[in-house]
């Protein structure tokens, strides 16, 4: 399963889309509290495979700090084969096309 950690302060963006992962039986953590120190202490607990945001990166935390978090995560899922991140079970499939031109960068 893919694990998602969703920062968002605002219920309009938490409840909808981190719903319909559960709804696909992958782990989702929802980070409301942005501080840097709540962050890093999410990814480095959690260990999330794929991080998504509502466009507060770059307008609250600078380019390095976004840049940190991204190696963090990358840290944790650097000895991870393609293989073990594919979600599994039919149609939830993720082709291992996709999952190699996921660039964390670009979230």
């Amino acid at each position: 399963m893919i694990r998602l950690l969703f920062f968002s302060q605002s219920s309009k963006y938490t409840l909808g889309l981190p719903q319909g992962f559960r709804e696909l039986n992958c782990p989702v953590f929802v980070l409301r509290d942005l501080s840097r120190s709540s962050i890093k202490e999410a990814i480095d607990h959690f260990r999330p495979d794929l991080m998504i945001t509502t466009g507060w990166a770059y307008r609250r935390h600078k380019r390095e700090h976004v840049d940190e978090l991204v190696k963090r995560v990358a840290k944790y899922k650097e000895n991870m084969s393609i293989e073990q991140l594919k979600i599994q079970d039919g149609p939830k499939r993720v082709p291992s096309s996709v999952l190699k031109s996921i660039n964390l960068m670009q979230l």
